[in-house]
């Protein structure tokens, strides 16, 4: 017969002990199956009066706040206003900033539309990287280009558009995260072309 009652104490648990008082199969001739029937004393450790349950449970919520709050993705720009000087039709203007993972966790960017409008990065602005994933402490630069080609001319021309943008640097976060959108907006970095 194969069934059987099996129990464990590890032996580092000190005071926790089970006495089996005992321990029998029953004879049954309707199945082939000879269930198994056991008896056990079993000491266990008393729980925490109330007061230090809730202490306990108090600071272990805080550490692990804390916790989370430090591996929220972090960044920092070395500036947040590029400066393009006068934009001259069908030249490129370019400047730079750099973005460092200031955070103690991957840091992953993209940028996002700025709020009532549709698109992330005006059609006469390049940005490069427009994503990356940076390990804490790392380091990257990025290159913001005005570039008002012939297909746009008439946009500025017409005072439709003009030479100035926000980039909204937006940080997603780690893998299996999930996104916080209050603290990932507070978290966000503007950015203001100009020209």
């Amino acid at each position: 017969w194969c069934d059987r009652i099996q129990w464990l104490v590890k032996p580092k648990q000190v005071g926790l002990a089970v006495k089996p008082h005992f321990y029998e199969r029953a004879e049954l001739i309707c199945s082939d199956h000879k269930p198994v029937m056991a008896l056990f004393t079993a000491n266990a450790l008393e729980p925490l009066p109330k007061k230090e349950r809730d202490a306990y449970r108090q600071d272990l919520i805080r550490k692990l706040d804390e916790y989370e709050n430090e591996h929220i993705p972090q960044v920092s720009l070395s500036k947040n206003t590029i400066d393009l000087g006068d934009v001259f039709f069908d030249t490129p203007a370019t400047d730079t900033l750099v973005v460092k993972n200031t955070g103690k966790a991957m840091a992953e960017y993209h940028f996002v539309a700025v709020p009532g409008t549709q698109v992330a990065i005006k059609k006469w602005v390049t940005v490069s990287p427009e994503t990356c994933l940076l390990v804490p402490g790392a380091s990257k630069e990025l290159t913001v280009t005005a570039h008002v080609k012939r297909e746009y001319a008439q946009e500025f021309n017409s005072g439709k558009e003009t030479i100035d943008h926000f980039l909204i640097l937006e940080l997603i976060p780690g893998r299996g995260g999930r996104k916080q959108t209050d603290e990932m907006m507070r978290k966000s970095q503007f950015i203001s072309v100009g020209g």
